[in-house]
Parts: structure tokens; C-alpha cells; sequence
């Protein structure tokens, strides 16, 4: 499962997985929810 996906300039699609957003919640505490992240 997928917290955001999105389209790069370059065309490719990336995402921000579950796990990967654990990680950044326990070593950046200072961003509390998915809301935080700037999208384009």
C-alpha cells in the first residue's frame, strides 16, 4: 500500500510506501501526518 503517489518530471511514477513512511515518521518526528509532505 501506497501513503501518496505521484508523477516526476520526468515522467516516472513514484510513490511513498507504508514502510518508508514509518521510517520517516520515527526519524523526523517534527512531520506528524502524510499532510505535511509538499506535493506538487
Amino acid at each position: 500500500m501506497h501513503v501518496f503517489e505521484t508523477i516526476d518530471k520526468s515522467g516516472r511514477k513514484i510513490h511513498l510506501s507504508k514502510e518508508r513512511w514509518q521510517h520517516i515518521r520515527l526519524e523526523h518526528p517534527e512531520i506528524t501526518n502524510e499532510y505535511e509532505i509538499e506535493r506538487p
